[in-house]
């Protein structure tokens, strides 16, 4: 009851500073402070000190009572509102945190063995294993090669592969590369 008042006291201009900015206080607190502020306020703007007549203080009635229908009635949408956000937010990190984790799980280790095998097959179960792309001139997809490659990283496999037959390797962009040489040994 001593917050009607306060705020009566506001509204008519009779309240002192610090009574003025101890309600703004109050009512930036809370959501339900403000509202409960606008309609002490309503009613305030709406009583019989400001109706010359009954008519009017009826249609002051009237107009509060549609004004805490409309504010009431909005608060289950804001309800399903706020809902639908958190889920779609909830659905957002779990599909965040599962992209992250498929993305960043370990990648079974890749073996691969070759007993001389040409140089165009062994490239061709590179790019499988790594995805990646290799490009090579012709001549040089009939080298023979043997080795074996046990989850070496993409780049050290290559440059392993081209050590072992004296050629050279290019990376052209994170996933192609381009194999060169006259002959190889």
């Amino acid at each position: 009851m001593e917050r009607i008042k306060q705020v009566y006291r506001v509204l008519s201009g009779e309240a002192q500073p610090a009574e003025k900015e101890d309600l703004q206080q109050w009512i930036d607190a809370d959501p339900l402070n403000r509202e409960e502020y606008m309609n002490i306020k309503l009613l305030w703007e709406n009583s019989a000190l400001h109706a010359s007549s009954s008519t009017e203080l009826r249609r002051g009635f009237r107009e509060i009572k549609r004004r805490i229908g409309v504010r009431t009635s909005r608060r289950p949408i804001e309800a399903l509102t706020m809902l639908v956000m958190i889920s779609l937010f909830t659905a957002f990190v779990a599909l965040s945190v599962y992209i992250s984790f498929v993305l960043t799980a370990k990648q079974p280790p890749v073996q691969m063995q070759f007993e001389a095998v040409a140089l165009g097959q062994v490239c061709k179960t590179m790019e499988q294993s790594y995805g990646i792309k290799i490009s090579m001139p012709s001549q040089l997809a009939g080298c023979k090669f043997s080795g074996s490659f046990y989850n070496e990283p993409t780049e050290k496999a290559i440059a392993s592969l081209t050590k072992n037959l004296g050629i050279t390797f290019r990376k052209i962009d994170s996933k192609s590369y381009l194999i060169s040489g006259h002959n190889c040994q």
